[in-house]
């Protein structure tokens, strides 16, 4: 679930706050370590997971793919409409020529 995802991307620890926590806990027996704050064994946790940060962003781009290719392909097809649309105008072209005369003589 995205909205899950982006709730463990906004507390996953800095490194620096890593940091400070395993030099924290590293001099305490591991029973003092089951007695810490959820937050401070979370941050030891999460910190022992290697490059958790960009797979939780990969993870969050999987899942929210197909929807961003749905959106892109219903854009596509208005754009491709447009196009079609302009292309079989009749006063385009004559418009265009029009602007190119005026554009020619601010340039003079």
């Amino acid at each position: 679930d995205i909205d899950t995802i982006e709730a463990l991307l906004s507390i996953v620890p800095t490194a620096d706050e890593v940091s400070k926590v395993k030099a924290f806990a590293q001099d305490l027996p591991p029973d003092e370590i089951c007695e810490l704050s959820g937050a401070t064994r979370l941050c030891l946790v999460a910190g022992s997971i290697p490059r958790l940060e960009p797979r939780l962003k990969s993870l969050r781009l999987r899942c929210s793919f197909p929807e961003f290719v749905e959106d892109t392909y219903a854009d596509m097809e208005i754009l491709q409409e447009a196009v079609a649309q302009v292309r079989g105008c009749e006063a385009i072209p004559p418009l265009l020529r029009y602007v190119l005369v005026v554009g020619n003589h601010l340039n003079k």
